[in-house]
């Protein structure tokens, strides 16, 4: 679990930074701290769905492609 964690966490964080908004920007859109985002973008916590889903509208991402981009899931259809 840990590992997809860290997987949508890098994810959100390379859309964050190719989007430039700050971490402190998009806490403040979300309406939780920037240690809360911290905490996603290295995977320590996990991120509540509907709040992924509004994290990828800010950074202009769609929220299927981040999950279809995740190595675990590529590696998951290949094996299929």
């Amino acid at each position: 679990m840990t590992e997809i964690r860290e997987e949508i966490g890098s994810a959100l964080l390379l859309a964050r930074k190719k989007a430039h908004i700050t971490r402190v920007n998009i806490a403040s859109q979300l309406g939780v701290s920037d240690v809360a985002v911290y905490y996603w973008e290295i995977g320590r916590n996990p991120i509540d769905v509907d709040v992924f889903k509004r994290y990828c509208d800010i950074v202009h991402v769609n929220w299927i492609d981040v999950l279809k981009s995740l190595p675990s899931e590529r590696k998951k259809n290949k094996d299929q």
